[in-house]
């Protein structure tokens, strides 16, 4: 049989299996809201907790430990026989960040880095996506807001690693976990969307796709459009694309993105090892729709001295 196990450092402090922690849980997940962890410690065993001391939890089973994140720890409340402890992923700093910047000739992924320097956030992996002459952002929105809005437009998830490092990237390029029906799971919940579009209108703002890649104009002289597909189509006006090239490829990133019609929710023992990111194929199962890959979009691991340790995932699935 076997024990999980865990350690959570905050700050010069570490609590492991034993130390009068009742409850941890920590959730990751691609874009908003942020990661997190959550902890109930006892009293006995809290020290005087200071605001965004750095954190790193660690789960696994007798000795062996996968770091799960890192943050910095955002609230300590202490109640009558406990201290409720809340701790904000990396990704906080670019929540608390606002920022008025242009930048010129820059790609999706050139503005993200540069969004997330400007937090003092580093960046693990990035693709370019969208080519921008032109691209502003304001403080009307912080950064993690911005860059998952340019995600959106070309088709990248934003999420952070173990080691609190930004991944901007489109879907797949983790590990690929098998589970099987009967054997690794305990919960099964699917949620099946309506069938995708069949189409996608996208409004730009300037007509450069006609005049070069070098220029580009406040004012449109004429409409830049594109459209692909029937009827039945997504639409989208986007102000900052400024050529018909930017325009289809974000265009085709919507209508991707719409094809993602299935939802799972699954619930397992603690596996500490699948991360958000990842690939998790499900095996045994009557559904074709269900069996087969899933792209994890988010992660929740629960360890508590009633329950014991349990993962939930979050996965999507692509169904033409």
């Amino acid at each position: 049989m076997k024990h999980p196990e865990f350690e959570l450092r905050i700050g010069d402090k570490v609590f492991s299996t034993g130390d009068g922690v009742s409850f941890i849980m920590s959730t990751c997940g691609m874009g908003l809201p942020v990661d997190g962890i959550t902890a109930v410690i006892s009293k006995e065993s809290s020290y005087r907790f200071k605001p965004l001391e750095e954190a790193e939890l660690k789960l696994g089973y007798d000795g062996s430990l996968e770091k799960i994140m890192v943050g910095n720890l955002a609230r300590a409340e202490v109640r009558l026989n406990s201290v409720l402890i809340s701790i904000d992923g990396i990704g906080s700093k670019l929540l608390r960040k606002r920022s008025n910047m242009v930048f010129m000739s820059r790609t999706s992924g050139e503005i993200v880095v540069a969004l997330a320097q400007e937090a003092g956030v580093d960046v693990e992996e990035f693709e370019n996506g969208i080519n921008y002459p032109y691209y502003a952002i304001d403080d009307r929105s912080n950064l993690l807001e911005h860059i998952v809005r340019l995600g959106k437009i070309c088709g990248a998830d934003a999420f952070f690693d173990k080691d609190g490092k930004l991944i901007f990237r489109r879907a797949g390029g983790g590990k690929e976990h098998r589970l099987s029906y009967g054997k690794d799971l305990l919960e099964v919940w699917a949620i099946r969307k309506g069938p995708p579009y069949d189409g996608v209108a996208v409004f730009g703002e300037s007509p450069v796709g006609s005049k070069g890649a070098d220029t580009y104009h406040w004012a449109a002289k004429e409409e830049l459009k594109f459209t692909k597909g029937g009827e039945r189509a997504l639409a989208m006006a986007e102000a900052s694309l400024k050529s018909s090239e930017s325009a289809e490829k974000a265009g085709e990133a919507l209508l991707e993105a719409s094809k993602y019609t299935l939802m799972l929710n699954l619930k397992s023992e603690g596996k500490p090892g699948i991360r958000v990111g990842d690939t998790i194929t499900l095996e045994g199962f009557d559904d074709r729709e269900i069996e087969g890959s899933h792209e994890v979009t988010r992660v929740e691991h629960s360890l508590s001295v009633s329950r014991g340790f349990t993962s939930t995932f979050t996965c999507r699935r692509k169904l033409e």
